[in-house]
């Protein structure tokens, strides 16, 4: 974790102090924390993957390489 996060975090009001700080809880977008993101990736997987076709996933990731 990167130093002084949780003070960030905390300035931000995004996080009481209180407990063991928990990134995900604190900077994510809705209440299920890191749900929204993960529902996306799946939703792109499954756009991607359509037909059963995996490499076309690996093909259309490949700018990020």
């Amino acid at each position: 974790m990167s130093e002084g996060l949780p003070a960030v975090a905390q300035e931000k009001g995004f996080w009481d102090g209180s407990g063991d700080f928990d990134f995900s809880k604190a900077f994510g977008v809705s209440e299920d924390y890191a749900g929204g993101r993960k529902e996306c990736g799946e939703k792109l997987l499954a756009k991607l993957t359509k037909g059963g076709e995996v490499l076309s996933c690996y093909s259309s990731l490949s700018f990020i390489f």
